[in-house]
């Protein structure tokens, strides 16, 4: 590293989150931390969530505002239903794999 305080500064980062533990100024590891568990999760201020949340809200509110709008006309063009099934299959399946990506995060 370039400089021993920015060495300093990491090192108390990992002894503030519980990582790494001080004993007469030699660090040893307490807990090791698998980081491509967290590959799928998006911090959002202090809020950590499944970054499929956001495509399943993209979907949601395509196919919502899609049904609404579109309704009167999916007698005159039969494609408008199958847009919203698909949209509405999407946001579902996204919403799915969100709870899964939650679920299977490590607990504090």
């Amino acid at each position: 590293m370039s400089n021993p305080s920015l060495a300093q500064y990491h090192l108390n980062k990992l002894k503030d989150l519980g990582l790494v533990v001080e004993n007469n100024g030699e660090y040893s590891i307490v807990n090791e931390v698998k980081v491509d568990v967290m590959r799928n999760f998006l911090r959002v201020g202090t809020l950590i969530v499944p970054r499929f949340v956001f495509y399943a809200v993209f979907f949601t509110v395509f196919a919502v505002y899609l049904t609404f709008v579109a309704f009167p006309y999916f007698q005159y063009m039969p494609v408008l239903e199958l847009l919203c099934g698909v949209l509405i299959a999407s946001a579902a399946v996204y919403w799915y794999e969100a709870q899964r990506a939650w679920r299977s995060a490590p607990s504090p």
